[in-house]
């Protein structure tokens, strides 16, 4: 009887306990402009692994505004590598995007950026944002990052590499 009853409140409180542990281990997004986000890997040596931050966000979610030869969209890209609550490194970028004609943007494109990282083995958090300059929106992705080492022996190829050369 005591199990049937309380059955519900047991529930929601596990949920709203394990909700959050499931988002943070997979990372969480948030803001207006929605955009995707991707990490590969590779060994650089002596310790090191060369890490690259993929970024993409269609045509059509940024603001284009008029000017002399079309319109133009600027969007500020802002990446920061985290150990703990401390900045490891920090890079800023702004993406233009000039169009002759706004009916460009109708069909299906992508801006796309890659930060390049050199970092050593551990858990690091990436925060990742994005601004539309010309209208003040913005979005954002905050993901862990566990980076591992690489051994001297290890083959030296992505997989995108290696599969393309099959």
């Amino acid at each position: 009887m005591f199990l049937r009853k309380d059955f519900p409140g047991l529930v929601l409180a596990a949920g709203l306990f394990l909700i959050p542990v499931i988002l943070a281990g997979q990372g969480m997004r948030g803001g207006d402009i929605a955009f995707d986000m991707d990490v590969a890997r590779f060994g650089a040596g002596d310790g090191w692994t060369y890490l690259e931050i993929y970024f993409s966000v269609s045509r059509n979610a940024a603001t284009h505004v008029r000017t002399d030869s079309g319109f133009l969209a600027r969007l500020e890209t802002d990446i920061r590598i985290m150990k703990r609550d401390s900045v490891l490194m920090h890079k800023r970028d702004i993406l233009i995007d000039p169009v002759h004609d706004l009916s460009e943007l109708e069909a299906v494109s992508d801006l796309y950026n890659v930060f390049p990282f050199y970092l050593k083995p551990g858990k690091y958090d990436i925060r990742f944002q994005v601004t539309d300059l010309n209208s003040g929106k913005s979005g954002w992705i905050e993901r862990p990052a566990a980076v591992t080492g690489f051994q001297d022996d290890d083959l030296r190829l992505s997989d995108i590499q290696l599969a393309t050369q099959i």
